[in-house]
């Protein structure tokens, strides 16, 4: 099973990537942005993706995945500060299966994610 992970920001991109990798249960693949990860989707492959809110651009993201009859069966997380909590409804509205607030802790996300699954 691949997870795509979507930051725009390379350094929590990578520690995404490497938190993931500590749990030894899926291949992990990162995009720096919405463009690459629906690409990357594109190549087949992706059971789900993680996407940080990325100033609301996860959410487009979770529209181009939902509007392609060839991803939209794929699950997207989204990654959320306490601020964003305001926007949830739109968030849920876009699509999103579920979100988990930053910052991240491992047990968490990866419960959140294989309820998901």
């Amino acid at each position: 099973m691949s997870i795509l992970i979507v930051d725009d920001e390379p350094e929590r991109l990578s520690q995404l990537e490497t938190l993931l990798m500590r749990a030894r249960r899926w291949n992990i693949v990162a995009a720096p942005s919405v463009a690459d990860a629906v690409v990357m989707a594109e190549a087949g492959g992706i059971e789900l993706v993680l996407t940080d809110l990325m100033g609301m651009r996860g959410l487009d993201l979770c529209g181009q995945i939902r509007r392609r009859p060839e991803l939209c069966h794929i699950p997207v997380v989204v990654l959320i500060t306490t601020d964003d909590r305001e926007h949830l409804g739109r968030i849920y509205g876009a699509g999103v299966c579920d979100y988990v607030i930053k910052p991240v802790h491992l047990e968490e996300l990866m419960a959140r994610v294989q309820a998901v699954l």
